[in-house]
């Protein structure tokens, strides 16, 4: 069995990696028939090293392009608004940084942006119409201090709505105890 030279064996590799590049990962315009810049590479392994830091994978080449030209845009973004300087703290990616706005909004808050305008005017509830006059009868203080009371907890990763809905259900009862006793 002969052995290849370390300079074929290393084009070997160079070919295979760029046959992987050229077949699965690569940006959007890199598809349509443009060039690849520096740029893009440098976004590419960016979004590689995401990718490995939360343990993100997608079930098809067409799937993992998708969340790559969205990983792009909200990349460029932090970092657009981290160099303008003008706030008291710096964003960063975070295991969200795959997903749109409106993904997010509607898998961890439930919130679903509609395409039709929305009449801000009409209030409406379950329980049916809403009497203006009702007001509550308590004097209540002008401000609390929830963290001197305990009450603060650090936020958790809800991942299912139904958990989120069980889990400020349980949050409210449980406070409402400790507050009262």
């Amino acid at each position: 069995m002969a052995c290849a030279s370390p300079p074929v064996l290393a084009l070997a590799l160079l070919a295979s990696c760029g046959a992987f590049l050229a077949t699965s990962m690569l940006p959007t315009r890199a598809a349509a028939g443009n060039c690849l810049d520096v740029g893009d590479m440098v976004m590419m392994d960016r979004f590689r090293a995401w990718q490995g830091a939360h343990n993100r994978s997608y079930p098809s080449a067409e799937e993992a392009l998708q969340r790559f030209d969205v990983y792009r845009r909200n990349a460029e973004f932090i970092d657009a608004v981290n160099l303008r300087g003008d706030l008291t703290y710096q964003l960063a990616e975070n295991e969200f940084a795959d997903l749109t706005e409106e993904e997010f909004l509607a898998t961890y808050t439930g919130y679903y942006i509609s395409d039709g305008p929305v009449d801000d005017s009409v209030i409406t509830t379950g329980a049916g119409d809403v009497d203006a006059s009702f007001s509550y009868r308590v004097d209540v203080p002008a401000s609390v201090d929830w963290r001197a009371q305990g009450a603060v907890v650090p936020p958790k990763s809800q991942t299912s709505t139904c958990s989120t809905c069980k889990f400020h259900a349980w949050f409210h009862f449980k406070r409402k105890i400790y507050l009262d006793y």
